[in-house]
This record gives C-alpha cells, sequence and structure tokens, in this order.
C-alpha cells in the first residue's frame, strides 16, 4: 500500500558534466530498477535485500575520493494527478513549490511531473546558483 520510494545513483565525474554524460548515467542507473529488481524486494527478506542495495550505493560513493555534490531527481509522472477531483473540478495544473521555510527539501532536486495534456513533461528545478549557472 502505498508508494516505496526508491534510490538509484549515478556517478558522474567532475570532467562528464555535460547534459549528455549526464543523462547516459542516469538512464545506466534507472534501467537496474526493472521488474526482476522490483519482484526480488518483495515478500520476505525484501527489505533486507534492499538494505544492501543501499550499502552497495554508499560503498560506491564512499570509495570516491573528494566531495561528493549531490542533486536529486524525483518523477511525479503517471501518478495521476490531473484525475485528482476533491470537489471543485480537476486541477488546471499540478506542480510542486518551495517557500522560504521548506526550501531546504527540494534544494539540489529536480521534480519531473506530467503535463495537463499527457504529452509532455515539466521539470521543476531546485538547485543552489552554483549547479544552475552550470545547467545553464
Amino acid at each position: 500500500m502505498g508508494n516505496f520510494p526508491c534510490m538509484e545513483a549515478a556517478l558522474v565525474r567532475a570532467n562528464e558534466t555535460g547534459l549528455d554524460n549526464l543523462v547516459f548515467h542516469l538512464r545506466k542507473v534507472i534501467r537496474k530498477a526493472d521488474s526482476n529488481f522490483v519482484t526480488a524486494l518483495q515478500g520476505d527478506g525484501g527489505w533486507l535485500k534492499f538494505s544492501e542495495y543501499i550499502k552497495e550505493i554508499g560503498k560506491e560513493w564512499n570509495g570516491e575520493a573528494g566531495e561528493i555534490d549531490f542533486i536529486g531527481f524525483t518523477s511525479w509522472c503517471n501518478f495521476g494527478l490531473y484525475e485528482i477531483d476533491f470537489g471543485w473540478g480537476k486541477p488546471t495544473w499540478v506542480t510542486c513549490t518551495a517557500s522560504t521555510k521548506s526550501e531546504a527539501v527540494f534544494m539540489n532536486t529536480i521534480v519531473l511531473i506530467d503535463t495537463k495534456m499527457e504529452n509532455g513533461i515539466e521539470a521543476c528545478v531546485f538547485l543552489e546558483e552554483q549547479y544552475m549557472v552550470m545547467l545553464e
């Protein structure tokens, strides 16, 4: 019941910061979360398998020399957000926002959301200035 968040980690080196390299690395790690991966997490022992998986990600990150910068990506696509009706009609636009108080929750995170016409994706980008300059 509910959603189970799963973390995938793509380690991109300083000399690979081009958008094409980033997309390549992200696609590579996202492919790991296939139906076999999900099936392996179901039932008895699933949580233990997931914990081991997270430990492996940590080992990969800790094995790197120097500072690691983290930028998170999350997808709210296919959640049916435009179909929700609380009694006053379906939404015209769905987005996420960060106020001054909650800014830290989303900082250095990119949230992908379906568009209303279901033929596109919007990206809500919350980046520190140094990363935003690189993206631009």
